[in-house]
């Protein structure tokens, strides 16, 4: 993760999510272990406090998977 201070009031966030695949459970007794593509992930958040006289407010705008990844995360039965 990193967060970056544009102003003091402003603080920009970004993250970054990457895991291997998780074993293919379709395949499970099948020879040999058949894995999902990896996961990644990048998610990016803005910040902004005011602070005021009895509270401090904070507003805030995130954007989950920026890059619009189609991630491979698991896969179920469909009877057909």
């Amino acid at each position: 993760m990193v967060a970056v201070h544009v102003l003091q009031e402003l603080s920009l966030n970004l993250n970054w999510l990457y895991a291997t695949g998780v074993p293919d459970r379709i395949n499970l007794f099948e020879v040999g272990e058949d894995r999902l593509g990896s996961y990644s992930r990048v998610d990016l958040s803005l910040n902004y406090s005011i602070q005021g006289i009895k509270r401090n407010w904070v507003i805030q705008a995130g954007v989950y998977n920026l890059t619009n990844r189609n991630n491979p995360w698991y896969r179920d039965w469909i009877l057909t």
